[in-house]
């Protein structure tokens, strides 16, 4: 059986199905293209990396306005208390808001020094506060 006559054996088992069968197999196909489509849209998103975490809503609304000025694309937690910016960008979006010095509620820098009194903290206490301090 050649190739011709092959489709036209399908396109004549095709016909035979009738209006009612033709329209529930399209609007299968259409379906399962919709779903393939959204999940290859889905798992091809880039990947997102923390900016700050713990903010305020005044700093997010400020960070945002910055990024969205530079053309940074960005993402706010759920909670609202972070903001997420693609694979790779982070340092650029740091150094960008360490130049317009946001975000301005943040105490994770060697601020924690400022809050804690020296009198009666222990070389241990004085150490973790150092770590999160650089972490910070």
């Amino acid at each position: 059986m050649s190739g011709r006559e092959q489709a036209e054996r399908l396109w004549s088992n095709i016909v035979e199905l009738g209006p009612r069968r033709l329209a529930a197999l399209g609007l299968i196909g259409l379906v399962v293209f919709l779903a393939v489509g959204l999940g290859a849209y889905y798992l091809s998103r880039p990947a997102q990396e923390t900016l700050y975490t713990g903010l305020s809503r005044e700093d997010v609304a400020r960070i945002g306005g910055v990024l969205k000025d530079a053309g940074i694309r960005f993402d706010v937690s759920a909670d609202g208390a972070a903001v997420l910016v693609p694979y790779g960008n982070t340092a650029q979006a740091r150094m960008l808001l360490a130049e317009k010095g946001l975000p301005q509620s943040s105490k994770s820098g060697y601020e924690l020094f400022n809050d804690l009194g020296s009198l009666g903290m222990t070389s241990f206490m004085q150490e973790v506060t150092r770590v999160r301090a650089l972490e910070g």
